[in-house]
């Protein structure tokens, strides 16, 4: 019993100190794997974690408008007890309008194919849900006990992370100037059995709208 005791310990406390850095795993071959091994953390307002690569032929004096593209799933989403298609499909909408509103701040929006337009392609590349991090009074013996029953019985607080996937390459040649991966925050779910709703991540996304435009007026010099 003590064994089994130390054991539940260690994993709780594992699970609480886990690193929030997303890794190569969490990448889905949107963008071509040359990218992904170039992306370099970048410091952004809400100080959540985020990715980028700029590339050395990107002039952003060169560009004057911007198309925006759709923002799809990828790979193909496989709806589960908790993140149904309808809820995918709405935060695509939901991620498409953020991005013409944040860009539409710096840059016209476009739908034609010409000379100094930029073309934005976003993936929304997975929705995680995961057991939130116990704080630091969970951490005293009766509390981690109190987790671990509540645990098993699916009854942990669940931590929302959407990740998204961008490239921004010009119009008409196809080349690839930008590359960006971010996680955006959810609503955590009350339980594991909890079903997501696309408006729970509502005030992450204006958090990473907020994040896109302090991003592009540095890149602009707007």
């Amino acid at each position: 019993m003590k064994i089994m005791w130390i054991l539940v310990s260690a994993l709780l406390l594992l699970t609480g100190c886990a690193s929030q850095q997303m890794d190569a795993n969490q990448f889905s071959g949107f963008i071509s794997q040359k990218y992904y091994s170039q992306l370099k953390t970048v410091e952004i307002p809400s100080k959540q974690t985020s990715y980028r690569y700029l590339s050395p032929n990107f002039n952003p004096a060169d560009y004057s408008q911007v198309m925006i593209d759709p923002v799809i799933a990828f790979p193909k989403p496989q709806a589960t007890e908790q993140v149904s298609l309808g809820t995918v499909r709405a935060l695509q909408e939901k991620m498409t309008v953020l991005l013409e509103e944040s860009f539409a701040e710096i840059l016209p929006i476009t739908k034609m194919t010409k000379p100094g337009v930029l073309r934005v392609q976003t993936a929304i590349s997975g929705v995680n849900l995961s057991n939130k991090a116990l704080a630091v009074y969970q951490y005293i013996p009766i509390a981690l006990v109190a987790a671990s029953i509540n645990t098993a019985a699916g009854g942990r607080d669940q931590e929302v992370k959407l990740y998204i996937e961008m490239q921004v390459v010009d119009a008409q040649s196809n080349e690839v100037l930008a590359v960006g991966v971010r996680e955006i925050l959810g609503e955590d779910l009350e339980t594991a059995k909890s079903k997501l709703d696309a408006s729970q991540l509502n005030e992450g996304l204006a958090v990473a709208g907020a994040d896109m435009v302090s991003s592009l007026k540095d890149i602009f010099q707007k």
